[in-house]
């Protein structure tokens, strides 16, 4: 690996990286000031990273497992110890609860603070749901006691994470709001591609992205614009009978499965709306901001949604998009058929999506304010 003039900082995730998490790859390229590396636990099929950018726990081997193990409950494997102290960090930033929790130690052994970013589930969910083991739960709520007590600096995506994360203990005075954004100067509509009459959906096909709401819905919106289509991208538990009841109900539905993003992208290009009707999980879970809707912002593809979690701050009701009352159906339904039926209407909101995704969701501009709070934490002038 070149030696960088740039300070290091480590970007801590258990498993590197998975392909649903390219924000975390984004926004460690963006950083300027710094010169940033990967550390985890493992390296997992998903996205790639440059191998000279990487140190794990593990490699595969029996006695690798078991300090990965023993780096999950606190005492931090030796040798991926002094791997780390090689690159000469001088922060650890961790991203999710989870993650911090087991990168605490790593960071204290450095001698580094150690920033977290939060992102939904991870303080959204109940205790209960995560850890049923009481003894497990107990444990638990203790290293995270410790976090909020020494970390330097925590991040939520959005307003909705920050007020969970004050609602579960973590310090006001250190808990900051920042998105992670989009590159929006790459993300751009083509007004040479022709929008068609589809309905997109990107995500987990899991309770809290509301897939089912949307199906149900289409029936209506199918009999009001016989050319609508529905396409859904992704997986998850939910997809087998989500298949089941568009196949019962609907005359177009495509279930396509995982995407490369790029692939996506595209599909967003020539969408006429994004629906992704997010809800709060019968466990607490909820979206913190999602990054599909700060991409279709970008693009100028409005939006369709449930007004949840943080979704009001990627998505303006009546100004870049639609948002109905949590699980409500029949408003979900008119503002599809809206969406489909009303040019004047979706041309403003398109041109009003894209003004908010710059003015909100600028990558650049955030990494800015990135650097300034890692500058901060180490006690440093800006480089």
């Amino acid at each position: 690996m070149p030696v960088s003039a740039r300070p290091a900082v480590a970007i801590y995730r258990h498993d590197l990286l998975a392909a649903s998490e390219t924000f975390i790859r984004e926004q460690a390229a963006r950083l300027c000031g710094y010169d940033a590396f990967f550390a985890g636990l493992r390296r997992v099929p998903g996205l790639e990273l440059p191998d000279d950018r990487v140190v794990t726990v593990r490699d595969g081997s029996a006695p690798r497992r078991f300090a990965q193990i023993a780096t999950q409950l606190g005492r931090v494997d030796a040798q991926f110890l002094e791997r780390l102290r090689a690159r000469r960090p001088v922060l650890l930033h961790a991203h999710f609860e989870g993650g911090a929790i087991v990168a605490l130690p790593i960071a204290r052994a450095l001698g580094v603070p150690l920033v977290v970013t939060c992102h939904g589930f991870d303080v959204t969910m109940h205790d209960e749901a995560r850890w049923p083991n009481p003894v497990l739960r107990r444990y638990y709520r203790m290293r995270r006691r410790r976090l909020q007590d020494e970390g330097a600096a925590f991040i939520a995506v959005s307003h909705h994470i920050q007020r969970a994360m004050l609602a579960r203990g973590y310090p006001g005075d250190r808990t900051h709001v920042l998105h992670i954004g989009v590159d929006v100067e790459r993300l751009r509509s083509d007004p040479a591609t022709a929008r068609e009459p589809v309905i997109l959906f990107v995500g987990r096909l899991v309770e809290k992205k509301g897939p089912e709401y949307l199906v149900r819905a289409m029936a209506a919106v199918e009999r009001e614009v016989p050319a609508a289509r529905l396409v859904v991208v992704g997986d998850g538990p939910l997809r087998a009978s989500l298949e089941s009841l568009a196949a019962a109900t609907l005359e177009r539905a495509s279930f396509v499965g995982p995407r490369p993003h790029a692939e996506v992208l595209d599909l967003m290009r020539r969408a006429t709306v994004l629906c992704v009707p997010t809800v709060t999980a019968a466990n607490g879970d909820s979206d913190g901001c999602p990054m599909v809707f700060q991409e279709a912002d970008a693009l100028g593809l409005p939006v369709v949604s449930f007004a949840s979690g943080g979704t009001p701050e990627a998505v303006i009701d009546g100004e870049t998009g639609w948002l109905a009352p949590e699980s409500d159906g029949a408003l979900l339904e008119r503002a599809l058929v809206a969406a489909l039926t009303d040019p004047l209407r979706w041309g403003a909101f398109s041109a009003a999506a894209r003004a908010h995704a710059c003015r909100a969701f600028d990558i650049r501009r955030q990494s800015e304010r990135l650097e300034a709070l890692y500058s901060r934490a180490v006690g440093r002038a800006l480089p």
